[in-house]
């Protein structure tokens, strides 16, 4: 249960951190409206998966 823990842990920095390099390259090659559309989505996103793991951490 701990390791699955641990691998929920890394996926969730790993998607956390991927979200803000696409949003860093996106800034460069969208308009401003589409990338804080884009920003807020992934964010969002985001928001959700930290919250679901940390209820799943939280019943193991």
């Amino acid at each position: 249960m701990y390791f699955i823990t641990v691998l929920k842990y890394l996926f969730q920095v790993s998607l956390l951190y991927s979200s803000v390099s696409i949003w860093e390259t996106s800034y460069f090659h969208f308009t401003t409206f589409q990338t804080l559309i884009s920003y807020f989505l992934l964010h969002y996103f985001c928001s959700i998966s930290v919250c679901y793991s940390l209820l799943s951490c939280g019943e193991n």
